[in-house]
């Protein structure tokens, strides 16, 4: 019966969690953005004053994209889509999501048929 109440909550949960993401997304590019300007204007800077980049940049005020709101954390998770079932190894044929994961978490990036890609999500307490 209290099913039915949940279905709306469901979908709010999952429209604010994606424009919280895209939010994210959007400030991490704005950050990049000044990072490749700043990196620009410290080369300049580094030509004139006959310094090092690293030594430029390690002055300049570069921030981080928070991974925290309020109690809203984000996190970023490597996970896969399949691609192309053919070029996949033998190793994780039928395909074995659970082989598949273990050898992502061991820090393999590259199987062939098989895209990896690191997803970020939101947990809340």
């Amino acid at each position: 019966m209290f099913k039915q109440y949940l279905i709306p909550l469901d979908e709010a949960d999952k429209i604010i969690r994606d424009k919280m993401l895209f939010f994210r997304k959007l400030e991490e590019e704005k950050r990049l953005k000044e990072e490749e300007r700043i990196r620009k204007e410290a080369i300049k800077i580094a030509k004139k004053e006959n310094i090092s980049v690293e030594e430029v940049i390690a002055g300049a005020d570069i921030k981080e994209t928070p991974k925290t709101i309020g109690t809203t954390t984000i996190k970023k998770i490597w996970t896969f889509e399949i691609v192309d079932e053919k070029k996949i190894p033998r190793d994780f044929l039928m395909v074995d999501e659970t082989s598949i994961r273990e050898a992502i978490r061991k820090g393999i990036r590259e199987i062939l048929g098989i895209k990896i890609f690191e997803k970020e999500t939101i947990s809340t307490r």
